[in-house]
């Protein structure tokens, strides 16, 4: 505030006069100026899910903040086994490279790996950034067998078990378990665990006519698991019966009176057959073109004789003369084929054989047995 006064004049009668002038000065609020300054920006780029990575991988990133230059001693990079739940520490105060190579047999190797990735700026804003998605840990990979191939026969009887083999080996010489597929709906499990490529055999049985695949596959100790086997076709039908004794049947060979017969429903259901005759038995084998060697053996019921003849000639049919004595017997025929492995069966339980004569001695036999091209059903 200030005063200005003027004196007043006696000889002109003024008086004295004061102007009070009041000047105020105003002081602005000073202004800070504040500069933006937020959390780094992180970005990874690899490994950002779905990878399957084995030894010395780059951890690829780039970070960048809006004030600190370079971020050099801030990154922290980790990593999560089991998709988040839990991180550790891969390295630390590392420079902004971008990039850090990872040894990866040092972690158990797992499915669900994650890596998070993190900046730090110098007003200690921390930025960081995660896998998209899992990825996969393998260095102790695995290899699993190879594709097994099933050994077995292609046509076989009904009702029968047959052995089936299977074999492949490990790369890694790993014990084999082996899986069959039967094609009718069954299937046996895993069997084993066998050495490296040891065969595994197990039989089965179908119980009905039809064509089937079979296939197998194999899977190691450690569940490394194979791809299926090329099928293998299988035909299950009638092989193998007799062609010249049937059930219910009375059979006549009397000297010249040769190969007469009668049929009786009431034998038919008792399953009895009869053969009167003057001659050896004498027995036909009725074949399908798979079967190569015919077994036929006759078991009398009283214990009293047993008699077997092989036949691996087929090219004439089947056939022998079996010179047994008199009573009940079993009658059983068997089919092999070119590998000597059993393809059919079949059997007549109650054969009443009576020799009537002399026990003459017959001939050695000839073969009168056409091979089948088709099969009709035989069995009763």
């Amino acid at each position: 505030m200030y005063i200005y006064c003027v004196m007043g004049d006696p000889m002109r009668k003024t008086q004295k006069i004061c102007l009070v002038i009041s000047i105020t000065i105003a002081f602005l609020t000073p202004v800070s100026l504040v500069i933006a300054d937020d959390a780094p920006s992180v970005t990874i780029f690899s490994p950002n899910g779905g990878e399957v990575l084995t030894g010395d991988i780059a951890i690829l990133w780039y970070a960048v903040d809006d004030v600190t230059m370079n971020l050099n001693g801030s990154i922290l990079i980790e990593y999560s086994p089991n998709n988040g739940s839990n991180w550790s520490v891969i390295a630390s105060g590392r420079n902004n490279t971008g990039s850090y190579l990872w040894n990866t047999t040092v972690v158990p190797d797992g499915t669900s790996y994650l890596i998070r990735v993190s900046a730090t700026d110098e007003s200690n804003n921390t930025g960081s950034d995660t896998s998209n998605s899992t990825f996969s840990i393998l260095n102790n990979y695995n290899y699993p067998p190879t594709i097994p191939q099933v050994i077995g026969p292609s046509a076989v009887g009904n009702g029968i078990n047959f052995d089936f083999t299977a074999n492949t080996t490990d790369p890694e010489g790993d014990q084999i378990y082996y899986f069959f597929d039967w094609g009718n709906g069954n299937i046996s499990g895993w069997l084993g665990p066998v050495n490296s490529s040891e065969s595994v055999t197990t039989s089965y049985a179908w119980r009905d006519d039809g064509n089937y695949t079979i296939r197998v596959k194999a899977k190691d100790i450690f569940g490394g698991e194979s791809n299926w086997s090329i099928s293998h076709p299988i035909s299950i039908a009638e092989q193998i019966n007799f062609s010249n004794v049937k059930l219910g049947h009375i059979y006549f060979k009397l000297y010249s009176f040769n190969r007469s017969f009668i049929f009786s429903d009431f034998l038919a259901r008792l399953g009895v057959v009869i053969i009167l005759t003057s001659h050896p038995m004498e027995l036909e084998g009725y074949a399908t073109d798979i079967v190569q060697s015919v077994t036929f053996k006759v078991e009398n019921q009283n214990h009293v004789e047993t008699m077997e003849i092989i036949d691996d000639n087929g090219s004439d049919g089947f056939t022998c003369f079996m010179n047994v004595s008199r009573g009940p017997y079993v009658l059983n025929i068997t089919a092999y084929d070119a590998n000597g492995l059993l393809v059919d069966h079949y059997s007549l339980f109650t054969v009443f054989f009576v020799r009537i004569g002399r026990y003459a001695t017959g001939p050695t036999g000839e073969g009168r047995l056409l091979r089948l091209r088709s099969i009709h059903p035989l069995r009763h």
